[in-house]
């Protein structure tokens, strides 16, 4: 077993030295000296760690076997945590997995917006005529209408049956005397466009005259007095009075008079 050990040792020894001696092979010559510096004091230390792991391998026998499991020790204190790393890259998609069991149902979310209103739909065949409904309360009586145009006027009823005789009425009061007679007086006024005619009888029954120029109407004529006033309402006149348009016409006057 001895001998084992150090065949090991003295094989670990000699790989270090080709190690040693490729690198002063590869950075000879061209390396600086604080390179070669560095370089060799590796050296050194690398071979002192070798030379403890074989010495520590000699003196430790063959590795027995495993012991029970020791109980878990107490949680350490959580260490800080570690810079993020760099993302991975992505991995390949996995298989589908099974259907899992239906979850429960989640809250009622808020009513969306309402939708935009939908097209007319067509028209429904018409429906059967429903049973008449039951008679209204009477309504309110209406304003009075405007009065309507006056109808035509009827036909002419047929005469009535004539009535009896009523009685005789009492006599009335005398009335006057009635002309007996009456006569005209004629008054011709020449170049003066007015003549009057009186009656001598001072009762005038009435008169009438004429414009004697041809072509010119006389302008009026009425009963009047002998001067040829107007005759008043009411009064009882004695002449005729006629009058021209133009002062200087020839007239002629009439009076109707009563008596002989």
């Amino acid at each position: 077993m001895p001998s084992r050990r150090r065949s090991k040792s003295a094989s670990h020894t000699k790989r270090v030295s080709v190690v040693l001696a490729s690198s002063k092979f590869r950075f000879g010559g061209s390396v600086s000296t604080w390179l070669k510096w560095f370089l060799g004091i590796a050296a050194v230390v690398a071979f002192l760690l070798l030379a403890l792991a074989v010495a520590d391998f000699a003196r430790k026998g063959p590795a027995g076997p495993a012991g029970p499991a020791g109980a878990q020790g107490p949680a350490g204190a959580a260490g800080t945590q570690g810079p993020s790393g760099a993302t991975g890259a992505t991995g390949a998609t996995g298989a589908t997995g099974l259907t899992g069991a239906p979850g429960a149902d989640g809250a009622t979310g808020r009513a969306g917006p309402t939708g935009s209103t939908g097209a007319t739909g067509l028209t429904g065949p018409p429906g059967t005529t429903g049973a008449t409904g039951p008679a209204g309360p009477t309504g309110p009586a209406g304003a009075t209408g405007l009065t309507g145009p006056t109808g035509a006027t009827g036909p002419t009823g047929a005469p009535g049956p004539t009535g009896p005789a009523g009685p005789t009425g009492s006599p009335g009061p005398t009335g006057p005397a009635g002309i007996a007679a009456s006569h005209v007086v004629r008054v011709d006024a020449i170049g003066t466009g007015t003549a009057t005619a009186t009656c001598d009888s001072g009762i005038l029954l009435g008169g009438g005259g004429f414009d004697a120029t041809p072509g010119d109407p006389f302008f009026s004529s009425f009963p009047s007095d002998s001067t040829g006033a107007p005759a008043a309402n009411g009064s009882s006149p004695d002449s005729w009075t006629v009058t021209a348009i133009f002062s200087t016409d020839d007239v002629t006057a009439y009076a109707v008079c009563s008596g002989p």
